[in-house]
């Protein structure tokens, strides 16, 4: 069990990297991937200094924060070069998330976990040293709604309210669905949960 748990980590950490230096994110770039792939799989403790944004506990706030910032598109399937060693797992990886905090109105959900759920896919070739990349909004009906009328459509769990204001919401009592939650794969299907 330990093994796979390391290597689901090391899968995660090099997907993350991966996907990172692709699309530019500078946290990422800082640090060289050999580097950051063994120290998550030794269990190292973090390196400190590398960013001037580091707080006194050494979180890096700003990268926090852009992890709710809206997702602004779905990419294309981009294939990634990334170092895997010989020996890691073919495979695919799912991942589901929030990924939309706010509708085209403007309108901004009031907790992280109110926003629309989106997978990501990372299928994993370690003999060519390479990785498949692809992200999908996961497509309920409440997502449907707001992209079809550009407002949020229903209240969230988690205290967002609908677009329209107070009267808008007055005696409500439906949630949307927004399947942010986990992602399970069973069979043909991928299900997406809330």
């Amino acid at each position: 069990m330990t093994g796979f748990i390391r290597s689901s980590a090391v899968a995660y950490i090099a997907a993350n990297m991966a996907v990172a230096n692709a699309f530019s994110i500078p946290h990422f770039r800082s640090q060289p991937s050999s580097f950051v792939l063994l120290s998550a799989a030794l269990e190292a403790p973090p390196v400190t200094g590398i960013s001037s944004d580091l707080t006194p506990s050494g979180a890096d706030m700003k990268s926090w924060a852009r992890g709710y910032t809206t997702c602004p598109k779905e990419l294309p399937p981009t294939i990634l070069d990334i170092d895997l060693p010989s020996d890691f797992p073919v495979g695919t990886y799912y991942r589901n998330g929030h990924a939309r905090f706010e509708a085209d109105d403007g309108t901004k959900v009031l907790h992280p976990f109110d926003g629309d759920g989106m997978i990501v896919a990372m299928t994993f070739d370690p003999e060519k040293k390479r990785m498949l990349f692809r992200n999908k909004f996961v497509e309920t009906k409440g997502y449907m709604e707001d992209k079809a009328t550009g407002k949020m459509s229903a209240r969230g769990i988690f205290g967002t309210m609908k677009s329209g204001g107070v009267f808008a919401n007055a005696f409500r009592t439906d949630n949307k669905n927004v399947a942010n939650t986990n992602v399970v794969h069973c069979g043909d299907s991928v299900y997406a949960l809330w």
